[in-house]
């Protein structure tokens, strides 16, 4: 094995002269609001891993242990992360796709059926809405799925042919990229009744006050024995002058009072409505999936994508990290230096992107495996060659590899990862060859979370790798013992 480092010498000299990079641990401190949400949260998940636990299904239950520990790193980062749903990474219509999950075989949809969460072979990180390739029915995660079918097509560049071809993970089968589905499309056609209704639930006919015979219950009771109301209708026996004076005045009264009632239940009926809108208004705000409903549209169009940003805009909810990743981007202004922001998260990406537009007035561009690989190669030039652009959000698994952007000397770390290597890929898309100015890497934590453990068990994985010389390592390490899931859920030290 030959391994050669940034640190390693020849003769006593440096193999590669790079400036200094240096690591900063931002330590946030939750609101109340979000630490007594993330304490709750993190008692039910310790209560349902101690049962798995106790009866000896950790390994049966790894992928579930997983999701209970994919919605304790997204409760550090941000309260409503959860309520976004995946959004798909490929260009497939939802009709197509609808067609490519019939045409699986039974025993492979009676193997799909029986996932309760998917586990990505490649990251081993847990997946919500994975990718699934046609026809073996083999998943991945968006972001590793687009790095496979990018290394085959970058390979048939170099090598000047088309032999290279994206292989399926798992069974070692060939991907054609016009051939896969989500798992959303997978349970519309075999698991419809895992499917909710998208539309609420109807409203209630509102019930509409009838005027009439409100206007007219209180004059019931005036009304005389040939039934004419009282003041109104006049003798005949009666003076033209007296009757005409008794009429106009009875009018006048009964006028005055009817329109008093018809204001008065104008304004009833006023407020109901401005209740009932405010009330609707709370709800959608809070309502689950509703984000993600939002978030799936905006990736139709520009236009979609607009009133998804307004609407994060308007029902602003902050948190401890966005906070702070606004602090540092306004002091990184002063210094007139561009800078990468990396997260797990496509939707925290969303919420730090709504702070920098609409609050900061800041120019950015976004590379995540949800965009095409033009539209990934274009925000990349525009980051490099455009002077206002100061800002890009990557996506941690999408953008670790691949990528030289030495024009940007700051690294914003939103939520570690229990492979410390997908981190350190991530930070050298900066720190490499060609890079003129120190790198400074700041990393956003919160501590008394699941985020001090991890950090903890990537110490750990790297001792490991680094005692053992060998990089082939560090995909072993990958996956969670049972040991070291009893240490990120607190029930045991490391």
């Amino acid at each position: 094995m030959l391994r050669r480092m940034k640190t390693s010498t020849i003769d006593g000299k440096p193999i590669l002269e790079l400036p200094p990079k240096t690591k900063h641990e931002d330590f946030v401190t939750f609101s109340e609001d979000e630490r007594r949400f993330y304490q709750d949260l993190e008692a039910r998940s310790q209560v349902q891993f101690n049962k798995y636990l106790r009866q000896g299904t950790i390994g049966k239950n790894y992928s579930n242990i997983l999701v209970l520990l994919l919605r304790l790193r997204q409760a550090a980062c941000h309260p409503h992360l959860m309520d976004f749903e995946c959004v798909t990474t490929n260009d497939i219509s939802e009709d197509h796709m609808l067609k490519l999950a019939k045409t699986l075989e039974a025993t492979v949809v009676d193997r799909i059926k029986t996932i309760d969460a998917f586990e990505c072979p490649i990251c081993y990180d847990v997946v919500e809405d994975p990718t699934l390739i046609i026809p073996c029915g083999h998943d991945s995660c968006s972001e590793c799925f687009t790095s496979i079918t990018d290394n085959a097509a970058q390979g048939n560049l170099r090598d000047g042919s088309e032999n290279s071809q994206a292989r399926c993970p798992v069974c070692r089968g060939p991907i054609d990229t016009a051939k896969i589905i989500n798992y959303t499309a997978f349970q519309k056609v075999h698991m419809p009744e895992k499917i909710g209704s998208t539309e609420g639930p109807a409203s209630e006919p509102e019930m509409e006050t009838d005027s009439d015979s409100d206007l007219s219950s209180d004059d019931d009771d005036e009304a005389d024995a040939d039934g004419n109301l009282k003041g109104f209708v006049v003798s005949d026996s009666a003076g033209e002058d007296e009757n005409l004076d008794a009429e106009l005045a009875a009018v006048s009264a009964i006028e005055a009072r009817n329109v008093a009632k018809a204001a008065k239940i104008k304004a009833g009926k006023a407020k109901a409505k401005s209740v009932e809108k405010a009330k609707r208004k709370r709800t959608e705000t809070v309502q689950p999936h509703q984000l993600g409903a939002l978030r799936q549209e905006a990736g139709k169009n520009k236009e979609a994508r607009r009133r998804y940003m307004h609407y994060l805009r308007d029902n602003w909810e902050d948190s401890a990290k966005v906070t702070r990743v606004v602090e540092l981007l306004t002091e990184i202004q002063e210094t007139n230096e561009k800078t990468i922001i990396f997260s797990q998260w496509t939707s925290l990406l969303d919420l730090i992107e709504c702070q920098v537009r609409y609050k900061l007035g800041l120019k950015l561009c976004r590379y995540t495996g949800s965009m095409t690989r033009q539209q990934r190669d274009d925000a990349v030039e525009d980051f490099v060659q455009n002077p206002r652009n100061t800002i890009m959000l990557v996506s941690l698994r999408a953008g670790n590899a691949g990528l030289n952007l030495t024009v940007a000397s700051r690294i914003i770390i939103c939520d570690p990862f229990w492979n410390p290597y997908i981190e350190m890929q991530a930070v050298d898309r900066a720190h490499r060859i060609g890079q003129q100015r120190e790198v400074k890497v700041h990393r956003i934590l919160v501590q008394e979370t699941v985020e001090d453990r991890i950090l903890q068990l990537q110490e750990n994985k790297r001792d490991l790798v680094e005692a053992a010389l060998d990089e082939g390592e560090m995909r072993t390490v990958a996956r969670l013992s049972e040991h070291e899931l009893r240490y990120l859920f607190g029930v045991n030290p490391l």
